[in-house]
């Protein structure tokens, strides 16, 4: 299992792993204007209406070890939701999940039920 930071830094000089997915990094000049904060009101979007799509079924936490049950499929921070989506599981807590997409998080509530 690979972390997001895995994700976005990419070496091009010398042996590199062919299974990670290589990104580009945005500018910070376009992420402070109009346009980069559009980008992640439009990304936050994206991943609220991929999650739609899922059912989050539970979550687990051990010592050391966070899991989320989406889709009848066990899920670790860092992985994938879903090969036909790029949004990732950032991070896995016991009130919520944390999504990404293209650098963007957006949180999702979990409702304890009895």
């Amino acid at each position: 299992i690979l972390s997001l930071d895995a994700y976005c830094d990419y070496n091009s000089i010398g042996v590199r792993d062919p299974m990670i997915k290589t990104v580009q990094k945005k500018s910070k000049e376009k992420m402070n204007g109009k346009e980069g904060k559009r980008d992640a009101m439009m990304c936050k979007q994206e991943i609220y209406n991929v999650i739609k799509k899922c059912k989050i079924e539970g979550v687990v936490i051990s010592n050391n070890k966070r899991f989320v049950l989406i889709n009848d499929r066990l899920l670790a921070e860092g992985d994938r939701i879903s090969p036909d989506y790029d949004v990732y599981i950032y991070k896995i807590d016991y009130k919520s999940i944390e999504f990404s997409l293209d650098g963007q998080i957006a949180d999702y509530s979990l409702i304890v039920s009895k």
